[in-house]
């Protein structure tokens, strides 16, 4: 019998990015270091588009290298609509 060690990972959770322009619902499974850069990279990919988008979270526009846990969002906190705007 083996024993297997397995680091303490952060947990996964839900939440939905929101673009109205487009009537685009997406959910992204993320942990709490996710990136903003790597849900628009994902985002980008899912609706097959090539304009430039940028998040914003209650009325402030997110950089790339903010990450979920920076911008105060855990597990179990509702506030997940995120709006995309473009930037053509």
């Amino acid at each position: 019998m083996y024993l297997i060690s397995v680091p303490n990972l952060p947990p996964v959770f839900s939440i939905r990015i929101e673009a109205s322009s487009l009537y685009y619902i997406y959910k992204a499974n993320v942990t709490t270091d996710t990136t903003v850069e790597l849900l628009l990279k994902c985002f980008q990919a899912h609706v097959k588009d090539v304009f430039n988008y940028k998040l914003n979270y209650a009325g402030q526009d997110l950089q790339n290298t903010d990450t979920l846990k920076n911008l105060g969002l855990k597990v179990g906190v509702y506030t997940s609509i995120y709006e995309i705007i473009n930037d053509k």
